[in-house]
């Protein structure tokens, strides 16, 4: 099976344990597949570059650059195909568009 995890979730797996880790774990085991794409691994570079984490990465004995030499090791980066383009400028509440094929204010 294969898998794109959040950035968030990714970043609680590779630093506290619970639920977001032992599906890191199953990716490690090799039972499930990582997806990722170079968006996502930018902003994961951009999260853990965040001062907050100094302490946990200090406690955990790693790295940012370790943990972000498993994610790539372990995800298969693809480029995703570009979203449809909007066919409408503006979407008023009332009409529709070709992307949603109902009324926004059943939303």
């Amino acid at each position: 099976m294969r898998a794109v995890i959040d950035t968030n979730v990714l970043l609680s797996g590779l630093l506290w344990h619970g639920a977001p880790h032992a599906v890191l774990e199953h990716v490690r085991a090799g039972r499930l597949s990582l997806v990722s794409s170079p968006a996502l691994l930018a902003e994961l570079v951009d999260v853990i570059g965040r001062a907050k984490f100094d302490v946990i990465l200090k406690r955990s004995n790693t790295s940012r650059e370790n943990m972000l030499a498993e994610v790539r090791e372990l995800a298969d980066v693809v480029e995703p195909p570009p979203l449809p383009r909007r066919r409408c400028a503006a979407i008023p509440m009332t009409t529709r568009c070709s992307l949603w094929p109902w009324p926004l204010t059943s939303i």
